[in-house]
Order: structure tokens, then C-alpha cells, then sequence
């Protein structure tokens, strides 16, 4: 869940949380310095990395089905394969939960991040498998991006597929805070 709190678990569906707790980890682990407690921290939190990391794989994979990955994908899937689902993502969807980019790159990050930090502690499984789901992963923001642009006719880069909309923030974040401006077509 995006929260929970004396009330409970919130219902509202946000996907960037996941992404976002591999990557805190991995900071943590990469400025706390080679001291024991932050190592032994660290190690003790690698399950939940991996947990996290299997669940935006499970995400994932329910926009890579045959009716997202097919060449007669219906215009309503066009550009959501292999994204992270429909979500408020940063409160900023709330009218319509939408694939926003916000999520994936969260997810990518998190991905690279739980990669780094399994090969650090010895779980090559996990690090093969989040290496190839980021690698993945970037590959459908690219694509899913291009054709967003081209579709909606839209000069800038789109905050979710759904809306074609102006995200500076997101975008800014996604280029900014997590390196990943290779995804954004250069004229946009």
C-alpha cells in the first residue's frame, strides 16, 4: 500500500513506493560507509529489497501478456508494455489512475539499486534477474515514450501514457535525481 496508518491500510493504488524503498536501502548501504551496524543493517533489509524487487517484476508482468506485447495491440494498450500499471503514482492522477513514468522509473531505479546491493551480499540469483528487468524495463520506457509523442502528436515529454500530459516534476526527478535522460527523446 502507498501508506498505512491508525486507520489502516489506504486504498489508493500507488506503484513508486516499491522502486523507492530498493533505492533507500541501497543509499543508505552507499553513504552509512563499510562500518558493521550499517552492513549488518543493510543485510537484514536485503529481503525486503528482494521482496519489493519480486513484486514490481509481478507488476510488470501483467503488462507484458500476449495482448500488450502483440504487433495488433488494441490503441487502448498502445505504449503500456512492460510499464508498471495504472496507479495515483504521486497524487497527481488521483481523477484517473494512470501508467504513469513516474512508477517505472522509480521501478527501474529500484531494480538497478536491489541489483547492486544482491551482488554486494551474494545473491547473484536476484541481481542476474533485476539486472535484466531493469535493462527491460528502460527498453519499454523508451519505446512506450517514442510513442506516446508520436500517437498524441505532443511535443513534450508525457507524464503518464494515458493523459500525454506536462510532468516537469517527474521528468526533471527522472533525469535529474535518477540519471535516466537516455529515455527521453532529445527533440522533446
Amino acid at each position: 500500500p502507498c501508506c498505512v496508518d491508525r486507520e489502516g491500510v489506504d486504498w489508493l493504488v500507488e506503484h513508486d513506493s516499491h522502486g523507492q524503498w530498493m533505492h533507500a536501502v541501497a543509499e543508505y548501504a552507499r553513504f552509512g560507509g563499510d562500518s558493521a551496524p550499517v552492513k549488518m543493517l543493510v543485510k537484514n533489509l536485503l529481503p525486503s529489497v528482494i521482496r519489493a524487487g519480486q513484486y514490481v517484476m509481478a507488476l510488470r508482468a501483467s503488462r507484458l501478456t500476449d495482448a500488450y506485447v502483440s504487433a495488433d495491440a488494441t490503441p487502448e494498450l498502445v505504449g503500456r508494455r512492460g510499464l508498471i500499471p495504472e496507479s495515483v503514482s504521486h497524487e497527481g492522477y488521483l481523477a484517473q489512475p494512470v501508467h504513469s513514468y513516474w512508477d517505472s522509473f522509480w521501478a527501474l531505479k529500484g531494480l538497478e539499486d536491489g541489483a547492486q546491493l544482491c551482488r554486494d551480499f551474494g545473491e547473484r540469483h536476484w541481481a542476474e534477474q533485476f539486472t535484466q528487468q531493469a535493462v527491460h524495463l528502460r527498453k519499454c520506457i523508451r519505446e512506450s515514450i517514442a510513442q506516446v509523442i508520436e500517437t498524441r502528436a505532443i511535443p513534450h515529454v508525457p507524464g503518464s501514457v494515458e493523459w500525454a500530459d506536462a510532468d516537469p516534476t517527474a521528468s526533471a526527478c527522472a533525469v535529474g535525481q535518477l540519471g535516466e535522460k537516455e529515455c527521453f527523446p532529445a527533440e522533446a
